[in-house]
């Protein structure tokens, strides 16, 4: 299955800038009814601005077609849904709000803060084709209350030079988790501040606890997570046996950055979301980073599994029900989230929802993009790592608890599992 089959899927601190004066891409100006009202500015929330070329290009091409103005809230990636669920509880004027993950986009439409589209996108007649089934998997209630304007999934990046210096051929695209540990362990080398570590584990519950639901079997909700025991094991023997991945404790106390832990040229592998991919490429290009040589490949898979099995997810846009510019709002939303949004998001190396052969051709030709990459965007399933659900938040917040506590020795990894589907199970049920 190439590329395609992706686009396909049916599964510090606190800044407000206003930007104006750039140059505009052309473009024909999203269809909306009724039509937003020349002049007007709207509040959009997003992380990390400065590290997403592509934020600003949308809004280039949304100011020039609607007349309008955008105002961004810039709130860094790490404190963003705390920062943007106080703001809106003490009533900040935001109009577009990005989820940055299922469970807070999930906890603001339980709470009421986003508006539904259906409507806007009915009496647009936006052409939502190009999402194919993935809208299917964001429904609430029937009801979608966000659009998708990215859509990533886990792969394996690795830096070239590392495996070059140490004479080790390159991963490849069928993996077992177990051959990706060996490889872990053959890359590790040296001491202290010139340590290279074979891979890096990130601190996020999910770079644990997706591998165990990556064949489709498993699910996050449920009352028993032995399934898990596994890949808790090789976590564990990573950190503390073979040294082949840095200790988790060191990594929250330092709150390290797995992109600059990469980008940094440390580690030599690292299993990531393709959203790093316009990340590193905009590093390059702007001279923060380190590595030249490094490409992907796919993600490791389960034994007995078959290759191109990976976790994915998609990231929301939606209007704020306390909005004043609700129109203007939603032509933002089809700005980023229609076909020329998605265009350039491609053109920056970053994976949109919105599917069209002229998105698939700007993706596969990005400036920048890895050489020999390409054939580890095909797949043969990808499992959505947390499923829309009521209760998404409070589930996630008692993994990540339980997840902790297996990962410092606070709990055996028996003891936090059986916590994990107790916890779970008393709370749906």
């Amino acid at each position: 299955m190439g590329i395609l089959s992706f686009f396909r899927w049916a599964a510090p601190c606190m800044a407000a800038t206003v930007l104006a004066g750039c140059s505009a891409p052309t473009g024909t100006a999203p269809a909306v009814y009724p039509s937003p009202r020349q002049g007007e500015t709207i509040r959009v929330s997003v992380w990390d601005f400065q590290n997403n070329p592509y934020y600003q290009q949308v809004i280039d091409l949304y100011e020039a077609t609607t007349g309008n103005t955008v105002e961004v809230v810039d709130i860094a990636s790490a404190d963003y849904i705390d920062q943007l669920s106080i703001m809106l509880t003490g009533g900040e004027e935001i109009d577009v709000i990005m989820a940055k993950d299922i469970p807070s986009f999930s906890a603001m439409i339980d709470r009421h803060q986003l508006e539904p589209l259906d409507r806007y996108i009915e009496e647009s007649g936006m052409d939502i084709s190009g999402f194919a089934g993935l809208l299917d998997n964001i429904r609430m209630d029937g009801k979608l209350y966000g659009l998708p304007f990215r859509n990533d999934y886990y792969v394996l990046f690795y830096n070239k030079d590392i495996f070059d210096r140490l004479g080790v051929p390159y991963p490849n695209n069928d993996m077992t988790w177990d051959e990706y540990e060996q490889l872990a362990a053959q890359l590790t080398v040296g001491e202290g501040d010139e340590k290279i570590y074979g891979s890096y584990l990130h601190t996020w519950r999910l770079l644990v606890q997706d591998w165990a639901i990556q064949d489709g079997s498993h699910s996050l909700v449920t009352d028993d997570y032995s399934f898990m025991r596994p890949y808790y094991e090789q976590a564990l023997r990573m950190q503390n046996e073979t040294r082949s991945v840095p200790d988790y404790s060191q990594l929250k106390a330092g709150n390290v950055h797995y992109r600059s832990m990469f980008h940094g040229g440390q580690v030599a592998m690292l299993p990531m979301g393709t959203w790093l991919i316009g990340d590193t490429i905009a590093a390059i290009n702007a001279g923060q980073c380190s590595i030249r040589n490094w490409g992907f490949v796919r993600l490791p898979h389960p034994a007995g599994a078959e290759s191109g099995c990976t976790v994915g997810a998609t990231t929301q846009i939606g209007i704020n029900t306390k909005s004043l510019h609700k129109e203007a709002a939603f032509a933002f939303i089809q700005t980023i989230c229609g076909e020329q949004g998605a265009r350039i998001l491609a053109e920056n190396g970053v994976m949109p929802a919105y599917s069209s052969p002229d998105v698939q051709e700007a993706y596969r030709t990005a400036d920048g993009f890895p050489l020999g990459s390409m054939d580890a965007l095909t797949y043969t399933s990808i499992v959505m790592e947390t499923p829309v659900h009521p209760q998404s938040n409070e589930i996630d917040q008692i993994l990540n608890e339980e997840h902790e506590k297996i990962m410092t020795g606070a709990s055996t990894i028996d003891e936090g599992l059986a916590e994990m589907g107790r916890r779970i199970g008393e709370l749906v049920g």
